[in-house]
């Protein structure tokens, strides 16, 4: 689940799953969903492909294949030079620029960026990296909970994620507010313009797949959140060294060769894949600065421009063919999904399987523990920022997965359960640093947990409902 503000994102999205490179994933997706509706995704694969992934570029990863564990060093290692030379060329002033011209920069736009940063789906490398460790790591370790655990800490980074740097910057400007007496930094002209610096560096740095950036207003009102806070709980420089100490403890009492290669080898990824997507969200200003110019041509409403496909948009400038007001109107309405089939027949796992409304009674869920401790509360479903304002301290955040746009109300809730994720997603990493339970990867708990009271037993990967 990710909040995607135009359709160009969402075919971003669409087209990055099936990336791969040969010389390290030949099993990829072959079969995907692509649900959007009222700015939000949802995306499916099928389990069997993501057993596939587990059981075969698993194996190749227990064995340390010397060709893929190489191919994966050159592609953490790699720089994306290319786009960043497009990015600084390109035109700060696009009133000039003919229409084609325009179309022109907006295609380079879309799929430079997709193949310098997504040459391969790295979600896919995860999985298989995760089921790899786990399944070399079932020799020292019998209970599944404490594997996932010592999982959790063999994989922690060295140093801090781009996100991560962005908010101790961040509080480091409310800290010197609170030294100086300063709630509101509109007041003072020092912290104002701290502030509006660190507003015009990082107002992209969250939009990933095609997100709202943030405003300056957003900035001020985090400031005043954070302004009556203790921020020493926010400071997660420490956590971050503390876990990077005890994984070289742990890989150093297993003495296991295999298991430190491929914790190492996830932890790259995992850091290759945090730059990528901090890239990534800054990109999003060019397509914004297009989608505003064609609008100022008067070739479409702003509004209705968020509703295109790349080939509809470039279509609009060279021949200037608008979509038809009906097609407009069910998009925003009933949203659009994308389907990808390689296999016509006894392939795919039909939707309605995927997406079954049946209820389903049950009264135990099971997930995997990304954050451990045990607390009891009310489960509020969270979709979108808009259901931020649902939770209270109280309640546990449900959600399909969080990215920085949920950071809110993960900060509110007591617990966090997803149906998606993996250790290094941005709900476990986030909640292992605030020291919050979280599970992962628990299926249907949108559906099912709506709602309802239940104690959330992060440690154990266990949900009990309780009514």
């Amino acid at each position: 689940m990710r909040n995607v503000a135009h359709l160009l994102g969402v075919e971003f999205i669409h087209d990055l799953y099936n990336r791969y490179l040969p010389r390290i994933n030949s099993i990829r997706f072959r079969n995907t969903i692509i649900v959007w509706k009222n700015g939000i995704i949802n995306s499916f694969a099928p389990q069997e492909e993501w057993d596939m992934l587990e059981k075969w570029l698993g194996e190749k990863f227990i064995r340390c294949d010397p060709i893929l564990l190489r191919e994966v060093k050159k592609l953490v290692n790699s720089k994306s030079d290319f786009l960043d030379k497009f990015l600084k060329s390109f035109p700060k002033n696009l009133t000039k620029i003919d229409n084609v011209r325009l179309g022109l920069l907006l295609l380079d736009l879309q799929t430079f960026t997709l193949g310098e940063l997504y040459r391969v789906n790295l979600v896919q490398i995860e999985h298989a990296l995760s089921s790899a460790l786990l399944k070399l790591l079932q020799n020292y370790i019998k209970d599944e909970t404490k594997r996932q655990e010592v999982l959790s800490y063999i994989v922690a980074p060295r140093a801090l994620s781009e996100f991560q740097k962005e908010r101790q910057r961040f509080l480091k400007i409310v800290k010197l507010g609170q030294k100086m007496g300063v709630r509101n930094p509109i007041k003072n002209k020092k912290l104002y313009r701290l502030l509006y610096d660190h507003f015009k560096k990082y107002a992209y740095l969250n939009c990933a797949y095609g997100e709202q950036p943030k405003t300056m207003k957003d900035y001020i009102n985090e400031y005043k959140q954070y302004f009556s806070c203790d921020l020493k709980i926010f400071d997660v420089s420490k956590d971050v060294r503390e876990r990077f100490k005890k994984r070289k403890r742990l890989l150093k009492q297993l003495k296991d060769q295999r298991i430190a290669v491929l914790a190492d080898c996830m932890s790259r990824v995992g850091v290759f894949r945090d730059k990528n997507k901090a890239k990534l969200g800054n990109t999003i200003r060019y397509r914004l600065m297009i989608l505003d110019e064609i609008a100022r041509r008067k070739l479409e409403k702003r509004e209705n421009l968020d509703y295109y496909l790349l080939n509809e948009i470039l279509n609009l400038l060279a021949y200037k063919e608008k979509l038809p007001s009906k097609i407009i109107k069910i998009r925003k309405s009933h949203g659009i999904t994308i389907y990808r089939h390689e296999y016509l027949e006894n392939g795919a796992i039909p939707l309605q399987k995927i997406l079954s409304k049946d209820e389903i009674k049950v009264k135990y869920l099971r997930g995997i523990c990304a954050s451990p401790g045990v607390v009891i509360g009310k489960c509020k479903v969270v979709l979108s920022t808009k259901d931020i304002s649902k939770i209270n301290k109280d309640d546990i955040l449900v959600a399909m997965g969080t990215d920085f746009n949920l950071l809110d109300g993960i900060y509110k809730a007591k617990g966090v359960i997803t149906e998606e994720g993996g250790l290094l997603s941005h709900a476990a990493i986030v909640c292992r640093e605030m020291r919050k339970p979280c599970c992962i990867s628990v299926k249907d708990a949108t559906r099912i947990l709506k709602n309802k009271k239940v104690k959330l037993d992060a440690t154990n990967g266990e949900i009990f409902i309780l009514d």
